[in-house]
C-alpha cells in the first residue's frame, strides 16, 4: 500500500507565491518614481528609482544565498504508528555559507508543527528540530520534501528551495489492545474443544518434571515433596526442567474483494490491526517466539524477532481476492510445526483456516470478521 502523502500547508501560486504584499508596494513605489522622475526630468527621483530598485534586486540575491547550501533531512527514532502521535528529528545544516533569516515549513506537521524560524546557522554546525504530527493511514507514505523560504534581509522578495529530497516511511498498523494472559488461555482450548485442547499445549511456567535431589539452602518450599522426604529421611525437592517460552503460528489471510466495499475495507484493516496487537502482547515476556505468516498473492513466512520487519511486511499489506497458502508448511521452520495456530481472516467464515489445518493436518483456531466477543479482546 503506497500511499501520496497530502501536504497539509497550501501554499499561493506564481506569479505572488514569493513576492509579499511589502515587495509589491516597493516596486509600484520604484515604477511610479521612475516614470515621474522621467516625465519632470528631474535626475534625482531617476536615481532614487534605480536605488530602490537595486535594493530589492540586492535583497533577491542575499534571500537566494542564505538558503544555497541549506540541506536538511528527517530523522525517525521510532517507526510510525497510524491514528498515534509521532515525533521525529529535521536535521538541518549549511554547507558553505552563513545562512541567516529564513524559514522551514514541514508538511508533515499540519498545524500542530507547521514549522520553524532559523535565525542563523553556521558552516559545519548541524541543527536540530523536533518535529510532531500524526499519520492517519497504515501503509508505505510518500513523504513531500522540506521547503526552506528566505526574505533576509528586508522581506521585499522571498526565494523558497526544497532543501530534501522527497521520501518514504513505513507507517505502522494500529495495533488492538489484546489481554496476553486470556489468549493463552483460549489457545489451550477454553472453549471446551476437546480435540484442541489435546492437540494444542503451552508449557506452564514452571516446566516439565524431572526428577528428585536433596534440599539446598535457597529452595522454595513449595518445591518440597513430603512424599519422598518422610520415605528418605530427609528434605527432597522435585526438580524442573527449565520452562519453554510460549509459541504461536499467526495466519493472516489478507481478504479484499476485486470490487470492495467500504465495509471490505473495514474487515481487512480490523484484521490487520488484530494481528498486529496479538504480536505486541505476544512479544511482553521474554523468550516467547511467534512466527508470522502472510497470505496474499503470495504466502510469505516472517520472523518476530526482531518485530519491525515483520510489522512493516503486515502494514503494507494490500488485500487481495485470492489468497495463496501454497508451500506454507514447507516454509514454516520446525520448531513451530508443534505450536498453536492462530488464523486471522478478514472473509467471512474465514476460509483460509480449512486450508490451513489440512496442510498442518491438526486444527486450528480461526477468528473472522464477526468475532467482536472474543474474551481477549479488549
Amino acid at each position: 500500500m503506497q500511499t501520496e502523502f497530502v501536504p497539509l500547508v497550501k501554499r499561493p501560486k506564481f506569479p505572488f507565491r514569493n513576492l509579499p504584499i511589502e515587495g509589491r508596494l516597493w516596486l509600484f513605489a520604484t515604477l511610479g518614481l521612475g516614470i515621474g522622475g522621467a516625465i519632470k526630468s528631474i535626475n534625482l527621483v531617476i536615481i532614487l528609482a534605480i536605488l530602490l530598485l537595486a535594493l530589492f534586486f540586492v535583497n533577491l540575491w542575499l534571500a537566494g544565498r542564505s538558503l544555497r547550501s541549506v540541506e536538511a533531512k528527517r530523522l525517525w527514532p521510532m517507526a510510525p504508528v497510524a491514528g498515534l502521535p509521532i515525533s521525529w528529528i529535521v536535521q538541518v545544516s549549511t554547507r558553505k555559507y552563513h545562512s541567516l533569516g529564513w524559514s522551514l515549513v514541514e508538511p508533515l506537521g499540519g498545524e500542530e508543527c507547521p514549522g520553524w524560524l532559523i535565525l542563523s546557522l553556521e558552516p559545519n554546525k548541524p541543527l536540530k528540530l523536533a518535529g510532531r504530527g500524526i499519520f492517519p493511514k497504515r501503509g508505505k507514505i510518500l513523504v513531500p520534501p522540506l521547503e526552506a523560504y528566505s526574505g533576509y534581509p528586508f522581506g521585499l522578495i522571498q526565494t523558497s528551495r526544497l532543501v530534501s529530497p522527497s521520501d518514504s516511511v513505513i507507517v505502522l498498523a494500529h495495533p488492538r489492545p489484546v489481554n496476553r494472559e486470556r489468549l493463552l488461555r483460549w489457545l489451550r482450548g477454553g472453549s471446551g474443544d476437546g480435540e484442541l485442547r489435546r492437540v494444542i499445549r503451552i508449557t506452564p511456567h514452571e516446566g516439565e518434571f524431572h526428577g528428585l535431589r536433596d534440599y539446598r539452602p535457597g529452595d522454595s518450599p513449595r518445591h518440597v515433596d513430603w512424599k519422598a522426604t518422610a520415605r528418605q529421611g530427609r528434605l527432597a525437592v522435585r526438580e524442573y526442567e527449565p520452562p519453554v517460552p510460549p509459541r504461536l503460528l499467526l495466519v493472516v489471510e489478507a481478504y479484499l474483494p476485486a470490487k470492495p466495499t467500504p465495509q471490505d475495507r473495514d474487515h481487512l484493516e480490523k484484521t490487520i490491526s488484530l494481528a498486529a496487537g496479538i504480536m505486541e502482547a505476544w512479544g511482553q515476556e521474554l523468550g516467547s517466539r511467534l512466527v508470522l505468516v502472510l497470505a496474499e498473492k503470495t504466502c510469505t513466512i516472517h520472523e518476530t524477532d526482531p518485530p519491525r520487519p515483520a510489522l512493516e511486511a503486515l502494514a503494507v499489506l494490500e488485500g487481495t481476492p485470492q489468497c495463496s497458502f501454497q508451500q506454507m508448511s514447507k516454509q514454516i521452520p520446525r520448531a513451530m510445526l508443534g505450536a498453536p495456530v492462530l488464523v486471522l481472516s478478514s472473509a467471512a467464515g474465514c476460509p483460509g483456516g480449512a486450508i490451513v489445518s489440512a496442510q498442518l493436518n491438526r486444527p486450528v483456531r480461526k477468528v473472522s470478521p464477526s468475532d467482536d466477543s472474543l474474551p481477549w479482546l479488549e
